[in-house]
């Protein structure tokens, strides 16, 4: 009877063995980094602040780089006192050359309880060529849109990021168009719009500059043209690059679809638009 219990109880720990084996091996294999390979632009300018930040998950880590000169660290902790840090801010360097090299670097992030190691390629080069990306170019008045430049190397390779160089965003009429406006369109901040953005672009925000990421809003209907260029001293030669948007007024009718009537029986529809959170109905025929 005691040499049954003993058996039991011995195969009572070799199955709690299992199930902590595995349990580890889940945790260790769940181990993961954001980004495998980061491509950023070199500093214009020994006073140009550019950054990204790369993201390790379900672990303690700390971080270093195998090329600290031109590629710097800075851990991000959610507790100063703690040795963890889950994020890091990678910080390019300035290079004093007309010819900026292309750069590789490696940064590791190290996990703490299991040794493991994660990597990330970093690359540093020019920038050769550039243009706004959009997710639409008609908007309706009072909608807002988020701007977004993308840089390109030689090679045809996307940057990461280019947040941290000075660019200069300007409105203007849209050319060969019969409803053609300047002001259709306005360039407001992301903090008084609660629209999510870097800590970097509010940075620049803040200090009156701006970046390769702003955020516009409809003011009236018609079409503007929105341009932007580099003014980093470097970049001189790149030419501006720009999109034309139309605005349009929210129209729809009134009651929605799908209506269903009786033989003989008829509706009147309401043609309604919206302005600053409010409906308004527009009288048919319009005379405008």
């Amino acid at each position: 009877m005691v040499c049954s219990r003993v058996r039991l109880g011995m195969r009572g720990v070799a199955l709690l063995l299992v199930v902590l084996l595995v349990g580890t091996v889940q945790c260790l294999s769940d181990l993961a980094i954001s980004d495998a390979t980061v491509l950023l632009p070199h500093p214009p300018s020994e006073t140009s602040r550019i950054t990204y930040t790369v993201q390790a998950s379900n672990g303690c880590f700390s971080w270093f780089s195998t090329n600290p000169q031109h590629v710097a660290l800075r851990e991000i902790k959610q507790d100063p006192a703690s040795q963890c840090a889950n994020q890091v801010e990678i910080i390019p360097q300035y290079i004093n050359s007309v010819q900026k090299p292309r750069i590789t670097t490696l940064i590791y992030a190290s996990e703490r309880a299991s040794g493991r190691t994660l990597r990330c390629e970093v690359f540093l080069d020019t920038v050769t060529s550039f243009n706004i990306s959009t997710t639409t170019r008609y908007i309706f008045r009072d909608d807002i849109e988020v701007l977004s430049i993308l840089g390109y190397d030689s090679q045809g390779n996307r940057f990461s990021s280019l947040e941290g160089i000075k660019f200069q965003w300007t409105l203007s009429a849209a050319p060969n168009s019969r409803y053609s406006s300047g002001n259709s369109i306005q360039f407001v901040d992301f903090k008084s719009n609660s629209v999510e953005t870097s800590k970097r672009v509010l940075e620049m925000e803040n200090a009156g500059l701006q970046t390769s990421s702003v955020l516009i809003k409809a003011i009236h209907t018609g079409r503007t043209q929105v341009s932007s260029r580099i003014t980093e001293p470097a970049y001189v030669t790149l030419p501006a690059v720009l999109v034309v948007f139309g605005v349009f007024e929210p129209l729809h009718l009134s009651p929605l679809a799908p209506v269903y009537l009786t033989k003989g029986a008829s509706i009147q529809y309401k043609l309604l638009t919206h302005h600053k959170n409010r409906e308004t109905q527009i009288n048919m025929p319009d005379p405008l």
